[in-house]
C-alpha cells in the first residue's frame, strides 16, 4: 500500500472535497484555489511534461488524504480529514534510486496523468518539490514491513499551508 502514514504531530485539518470525488486514504492532494476544495493530484490538468505539473502542485500541495470519499458521495464540500504535515512511505516510479535528502514531488510514471501515491526525484530545487526523503527500506523480500522487493521511500512531506515564509 502506497501512501501510508508513519508518523504524525497530529497536523491535520478537517478540509471540504468537491461532490462525486473519489478519494482514497494516502492520495497526494492539492488546493483547487478556484473552488477552494481539496482534490487528489490526478485530476490537476496535465502540463506540458512532468516538471511543469511539479512546479504547477508545489504551491498548491496540501497533504495527503487520512479519509477516504466514495465517488457516489454527492454531498458538495463533503469534509475529509488531510494530513497537512508528516512522515510517510511512498512508491517511487521504477528507475529512481532515492537517496537522503533528495527532493521528491509528483509524477506521471510513465503515463500522461498524474499519479496520486507515487513520487519521485524532483531534480531541482526546493521550489518544486513537495517533501524530501529522510529514509530509505531495506527492501529484503519477505520482511516487515515492506513485504516486497519494489521501490518505496520514507519522505517528510509539508503542505503549503503549514509553510511559513
Amino acid at each position: 500500500m502506497a501512501g501510508q502514514e508513519v508518523l504524525s504531530d497530529n497536523n491535520s485539518l478537517p478540509l471540504p472535497f468537491p461532490a462525486s470525488t473519489a478519494v482514497a486514504r494516502g492520495d497526494l492532494l492539492y488546493w483547487d484555489t478556484a473552488n477552494f476544495v481539496c482534490k487528489p493530484v490526478a485530476l490537476l490538468t496535465p502540463g506540458a511534461n512532468e516538471a511543469a505539473d511539479q512546479t504547477t502542485i508545489a504551491p498548491l500541495f496540501i497533504g495527503v488524504a487520512a479519509d477516504v470519499r466514495l465517488a457516489s458521495e454527492t454531498d458538495n464540500k463533503g469534509i475529509r480529514t488531510v494530513r497537512v504535515a508528516g512522515v510517510f512511505d511512498f512508491d517511487t516510479v521504477a528507475g529512481y534510486t532515492p537517496k537522503l535528502g533528495d527532493m521528491v514531488s509528483v509524477t506521471r510514471d510513465g503515463g500522461a496523468a498524474l499519479v496520486n501515491q507515487k513520487v519521485t526525484n524532483t531534480g531541482v530545487t526546493a521550489t518544486t518539490a513537495i517533501g524530501k526523503v529522510i529514509g530509505i527500506p531495506t527492501q529484503a523480500p519477505n520482511t516487515q514491513p515492506w513485504n516486497t522487493v519494489q521501490s518505496k521511500v520514507r519522505v517528510k512531506l509539508n503542505g503549503r499551508i503549514t509553510d511559513f515564509p
